[in-house]
């Protein structure tokens, strides 16, 4: 899910960039429920997986973390807080794929983005939010830069 959902998102934003699939399993259940007319409250664990990556593609990241950690499996897991320490790594992770999922689903839309709103929307450290946003432009997935005094990012447009 964590490498997938970015990878949608990007093959979504630009209809040129070829992506390569990376689970196809994920992918087959995911267009199964795309194409599903109704779609209740989820009930097995497959059905919170994919109601999260759908929030999770929206950009709304703190709905993915409540499903995600809402699983029952979570306190089954033996060792003493391991469920609690494994539920704080996952709603990490998934803070940080939201950020990442955001900015190539969303980054069309604006000219320029702050750090500091990028901070307060996904509830990360400035650091971090730096460290996504720039591995993302060195990987060329954004293609943007960083403007240093006023702490934004600026979008670059590709003809």
């Amino acid at each position: 899910m964590f490498l997938e959902v970015p990878n949608i998102a990007m093959a979504d934003s630009d209809e040129n960039r070829q992506t390569r699939v990376i689970s196809r399993t994920f992918r087959k259940y995911n267009d199964i429920y795309d194409r599903q007319v109704f779609t209740g409250p989820p009930e097995q664990t497959r059905d919170f997986v994919m109601t999260a990556t759908k929030a999770l593609m929206k950009g709304d990241w703190k709905k993915c973390s409540e499903l995600l950690n809402s699983l029952e499996v979570w306190s089954l897991i033996a060792g003493e807080n391991a469920g609690a320490e494994i539920t704080a790594m996952l709603t990490e992770k998934i803070k940080e794929t939201g950020l990442q999922t955001y900015l190539l689903a969303f980054s069309s839309q604006y000219d320029s983005l702050s750090h500091e709103q990028l901070c307060q929307m996904f509830e990360m450290g400035e650091n971090e939010v730096h460290a996504v946003v720039s591995k993302m432009m060195i990987n060329r997935d954004l293609i943007a830069s960083w403007d240093q005094p006023t702490g934004t990012i600026v979008m670059r447009k590709v003809p």
